[in-house]
């Protein structure tokens, strides 16, 4: 009986040791992006274009026109950021 006791402490412990054991942080190179789309059918238009430097810079435009062409919305965005991302 205090075999199969001592044989499950040892079996928790091994378990609880892998589990909090070092962990790596890796860090990713930033990534350059770029995606945008156009849609136009019978109920009109909508566009929206983006793209980022992979470092917190990114710029883009959106807008929006209904079946007679009058446009809505039409927005060109930068965002930059400060500081490095670690």
């Amino acid at each position: 009986m205090i075999a199969k006791v001592f044989v499950f402490v040892v079996l928790c412990a091994v378990a609880y040791a892998s589990h909090h054991g070092h962990h790596e942080h890796h860090h990713h190179q930033p990534q350059p992006y770029k995606f945008g789309y156009d849609i136009k059918d019978h109920h009109g238009s909508q566009h929206r274009h983006e793209h980022g430097d992979g470092h917190g810079n990114v710029q883009g435009s959106y807008g929006f026109a209904d079946h007679r062409e009058f446009t809505e919305k039409s927005t060109t965005w930068l965002t930059t950021m400060d500081s490095e991302l670690k």
